[in-house]
């Protein structure tokens, strides 16, 4: 009788420990859930964003208002000015904006403003994704770019190292391993 009576309550034990796991694991779904639905609501947040300084970019050109032969440096400094205005409680979309504004401020030789631009971005992807995460190490490698640009090799090479020895470790970022590969080569030509 002793024995069934620790056997019995051994069982309980056990079904209760089992029944704690499954609870366990049932919020750790919940919270996988939960984030992917908020990183699923960001990302459509950030497209639409996209579409609205694209859009914000093209409208301030208004023929109507004399403005048909309208700088693209013009247009841009309007946009980005919008963005900082109506996305500054919106980190997320702001700096994925900031990237782009960055990149083009870069495709258009302003180097001192798409530096502070893609740092500033920088900044915000660390914060809310982690120096291990994609869009961080995309922006990253921008500025690495602009950086070597402006014959800053040191700070690119400070910023190139470790982007390079994140990327070697994830297998979905072979284009950014490419990337990278072909800074480290500027980097070296430059010294």
């Amino acid at each position: 009788a002793l024995v069934r009576a620790r056997d019995a309550e051994a069982s309980e034990r056990l079904r209760r420990q089992e029944a704690q796991d499954s609870e366990a694991r049932a919020r750790l779904a919940e919270a996988a859930e939960r984030q992917r639905r908020q990183e699923a609501e960001e990302a459509g947040q950030r497209a639409e964003a996209s579409l609205d300084f694209l859009l914000g970019v093209f409208g301030s050109v208004r023929p109507d208002r004399g403005s048909r032969d309208v700088k693209l440096v013009d247009a841009l400094s309007v946009a980005a000015a919008t963005v900082d205005r109506e996305l500054a409680d919106n980190p997320s979309v702001h700096a994925a904006l900031g990237r782009a504004i960055g990149v083009a401020w870069f495709s258009l030789g302003k180097l001192d403003v798409a530096e502070q631009r893609l740092r500033d971005s920088l900044t915000v992807h660390r914060q809310r994704h982690g120096d291990d995460d994609l869009r961080t190490l995309r922006v990253q490698l921008d500025l690495v770019c602009v950086l070597l640009a402006r014959g800053q090799v040191d700070a690119a090479e400070a910023l190139l190292t470790p982007a390079t020895a994140v990327l070697a470790s994830l297998p979905e970022a072979r284009v950014l391993r490419d990337t990278a590969t072909l800074h480290r080569a500027e980097l070296h030509r430059a010294r």
